[in-house]
């Protein structure tokens, strides 16, 4: 697994660009599932969501964004974690 360099993050979130984490199996779920993290840029500060979503995936279908949510009744399949005003 990859990680981005704090400066980078940083840098990139100052430029309101958001910054993603993989973060790997759902350790314990019944379905196969994986989750990332997402920080993005808001006006008033950063918003922090984390991704949880079934493994669907194959060797021709891996864009994680297209995998549905773990939760059927969490359309989203996010879920806000924080929020830091500055």
């Amino acid at each position: 697994m990859r990680y981005l360099v704090e400066t980078f993050a940083v840098g990139a979130l100052r430029r309101g660009q958001g910054i993603e984490q993989f973060l790997g199996a759902v350790q314990g779920a019944e379905t196969p599932a994986i989750r990332w993290v997402g920080i993005e840029s808001t006006k008033r500060g950063y918003e922090v969501t984390l991704h949880v979503v079934e493994d669907v995936g194959s060797e021709t279908f891996c864009d994680l964004l297209e995998f549905p949510p773990l939760d059927p009744e969490d359309a989203g399949c996010y879920r806000r974690c924080g929020r830091r005003d500055g």
